[in-house]
């Protein structure tokens, strides 16, 4: 193995290195300190003058080596970076390699539930053991892992740090950028089940460590949120993501409230068993209010064993299936609230013509003068704009000015395809 890799987590090499004259070690490596002076910055303040310069010789010495490997490998290994890490949802064979072997290379693996994290990385250990986050070739009669990745560390010592919603503090923060990172420690940061920050605690570890310049990197992989999306059967051009909507019932009506005034956009909710079926009555109240019909998917325990998809044409629909099921719903729900479909959205921007004709000579279709604006590369905000301020100025309120949107955005979609192709 490359003696550059002999200093790995908690030994005594590493420990020797990081005490080590910062000049000698610049004569040793290139290096890479971008972001030492901001970091010397953001410590300094409380913690004394001293404590910032050693910390910044200390990112000083942080240099960048290059992995070990075959071709397919080719990628830098920066040391002092955090890694955002997306885990499986359910099947945990939905596990990319690059996370796994990401994961099993860390140093510190900051997590939502530490206890759930350490489950996973023994899991990958044993998978890593079988052979599969390996290279495989037969020698004879047996079998030989050769590892693409030399530095894979798979020490029986992983550092865990909880940062979970109850304790994402400054402080908590702090620690991580300053005991981990800052010493050239490879962080890891997931959650309990797929991707990070989405919908899930962390946000403020990656804004401090853009603040500093730490590289963050991404390792993508599976999300509910998508996941739910892509086996919805409802249009999903443009969508909106709100997460879990508040608990009190008159928040939540004003969420969707807002959540639903654009037509062409799909909703995704995630929610609990426990909740899900007054969430699905706030929609259908919401949506019978607005008096826009819209479909709805329910996903349920996506990736599991008890794996539910349902589609329903509309809320109500939704609402009475869920309330005929016996005893009370389980497991985990993302719900996929459809767009109006596009032959009500186009009833309501013709309403314009319909309702102008009565107070002036206005035989001008607005689905039509929407289509011909665009059409003439006038962007889409500013075409309904125009026709908005059309009616306004015959008498007409503002109250068509979602309808027209959506109805616009569907013209510049038909367009672009159009264009794409070739029908002119």
């Amino acid at each position: 193995m490359d003696p550059r890799f002999t200093a790995r987590r908690g030994q005594t090499h590493r420990s020797n290195l990081l005490q080590a004259d910062t000049s000698a070690q610049m004569k040793l490596a290139p290096i890479k300190a971008s972001w030492a002076p901001a970091f010397a910055m953001f410590l300094a303040v409380g913690s004394g003058m001293h404590r910032a310069v050693d910390l910044a010789r200390r990112v000083a010495s942080v240099r960048q080596v290059r992995l070990c490997g075959s071709s397919s490998a080719q990628t830098l290994r920066a040391a002092g970076a955090l890694y955002v890490v997306a885990t499986p949802i359910g099947n945990l064979e939905d596990i990319s390699i690059r996370a796994a072997r990401t994961l099993l290379s860390a140093d510190v693996i900051v997590a939502e539930d530490t206890r759930h994290s350490g489950k996973l990385l023994e899991h990958l250990k044993r998978e890593r053991l079988n052979g599969r986050f390996g290279h495989r070739r037969t020698i004879g009669a047996s079998s030989v892992v050769e590892d693409e990745d030399a530095a894979l560390n798979l020490a029986q010592q992983c550092t865990f740090v909880s940062l979970n919603e109850h304790n994402s503090k400054l402080e908590r923060v702090e620690y991580i950028l300053q005991n981990c990172i800052a010493k050239g420690q490879r962080v890891a940061l997931v959650s309990d089940a797929g991707t990070p920050l989405i919908s899930d605690p962390g946000a403020l570890l990656i804004e401090q460590a853009h603040l500093l310049g730490v590289p963050v990197v991404p390792i993508p992989g599976p999300c509910a949120l998508i996941s739910a999306l892509s086996v919805a059967g409802q249009p999903c051009y443009e969508f909106t993501f709100a997460g879990f909507l508040p608990k009190k019932s008159t928040q939540r009506l004003s969420a969707l409230e807002n959540l639903l005034k654009l037509d062409s956009q799909c909703v995704v909710l995630y929610e609990s068993p426990f909740r899900v079926r007054e969430t699905l009555a706030a929609i259908q109240s919401v949506v019978e209010q607005l008096g826009k019909p819209r479909g709805v998917t329910v996903a349920r325990e996506l990736t599991k064993v008890h794996e539910e998809i349902l589609r329903f044409g509309s809320i109500a629909e939704c609402v009475q299936h869920m309330n005929g099921l016996e005893g009370e719903p389980r497991g985990e729900f993302v719900l996929v609230v459809g767009p109006v479909a596009r032959q009500e959205r186009r009833a309501d921007a013709d309403l314009l013509e319909l309702e102008s004709d009565e107070a002036v000579p206005l035989h001008v279709d607005a689905g039509e003068l929407l289509r011909e604006l665009i059409v003439q590369g006038v962007s889409v905000k500013s075409s309904v704009s125009v026709v908005n301020a059309l009616a306004q100025r015959h008498g007409k309120v503002s109250k068509l000015k979602n309808a027209l949107y959506g109805r616009a955005q569907d013209i510049k979609r038909e367009i672009e395809e159009q264009r794409a192709s070739g029908i002119s």
